[in-house]
């Protein structure tokens, strides 16, 4: 799934981002709380 980060947070030690909660819904990982991920960026959005 390709999502656009807009936002960087929250700041815990160990989390990047979070994801939106319709994201969460579609990965069906709303009830897990923390998963690892692979980020790739595609473009700046310069």
């Amino acid at each position: 799934m390709v999502v656009k980060i807009n936002d960087r947070g929250p700041f815990r030690y160990h989390w990047v981002t979070d994801l939106a909660h319709g994201a969460a819904s579609q990965l069906n990982i709303m009830q897990v709380g923390e998963v690892t991920v692979r980020l790739e960026a595609l473009s700046r959005g310069d």
